[in-house]
Formats: structure tokens, sequence, C-alpha cells
């Protein structure tokens, strides 16, 4: 479960690393891509952090847990240490604060256009999402034969 929820999240990755803020243009029509690759790398984090759960346990109860703030507090503490010693933080005091703003993220970019607009601490999903990237496919990708 582990391996194939880290090839799930790198594909993901992937989308949010061409679309990143971006913009096309389909028939004249500019195009912005700001939100779309914000819930795509929201997804993206929400699958690195199960993945890494999943690694060290088959907790079925992910399945229905979407939050990033829960899920980084459900990793084991080495994890939450290198995630510390690794991520540069910028705008935020820890990395508590940091998930707890992107916490519900994915949730908040695919209902944007329902909800009052707010500003998102892209510097550390950012920051976030690259160091997740690292570690899941050194651990978990690591441990399997790489990808």
């Amino acid at each position: 479960m582990a391996l194939s929820t880290l090839e799930s999240a790198n594909e993901f990755f992937v989308i949010y690393l061409i679309s990143n803020h971006k913009n096309f243009f389909v028939d004249n029509l500019k195009i912005s891509c700001g939100t779309s690759s914000m819930a795509i790398a929201a997804f993206a984090c929400e699958l690195y952090l199960k993945s890494l759960i999943y690694y060290n346990s088959e907790d079925s109860k992910l399945n229905k847990n979407h939050e990033l703030y829960k899920l980084y507090k459900m990793l084991p503490t080495e994890y939450i240490n290198e995630l510390n010693k690794n991520v540069i933080l910028f705008n935020v005091p820890n990395m508590d604060a940091g998930f707890k703003e992107i916490n519900k993220l994915f949730e908040k970019c695919r209902y944007f256009f329902e909800t009052k607009r707010s500003v998102v601490n892209y510097d550390f999903l950012n920051r976030i999402i690259i160091a997740l990237y690292k570690m899941c496919n050194r651990i978990v990708g690591g441990a399997n034969g790489g990808n």
C-alpha cells in the first residue's frame, strides 16, 4: 500500500510541477492554473504523508482522513524530526503552524469558487511538497528498490 500510494503521489507531484502557477492558452483564452496547481500539490502532500504512514502501519483509518495536519501528526517522531531539520521555514513559526495553515487546502481549492478568497501560504506548501517528495522516495521508494 505504501509503494502504490507513493507512486500516485509522484504522479500528482509531476502534474503540480508542470502546472505550477502557469498560464495556458486554449483558443486564445488565457487559463491560469494557480488554484488547481495548489489543489494538486495539497493532494500530493496528502498521498506522501499517507505513504509514510502506510510504510510503518497498514492503518485503514487513513482512507477517510484528508487533513494534512492530522496526517502529519500521525507520522513517526523520526520523520517529523527529519522534516523539521530539512525544511527551512519562512512566514510560519514552526512545522505545526505550517501544516495547520494548509490543513484542508485540497478541499478549499476544489471549492474555491464557492468560498471567500483566502490567503494561502504558498511558500510553505512548495517547501513541504519538495521535502516530502525527497523523503518518501528515499524511504518508501528506496525500501522497494526505487521507482
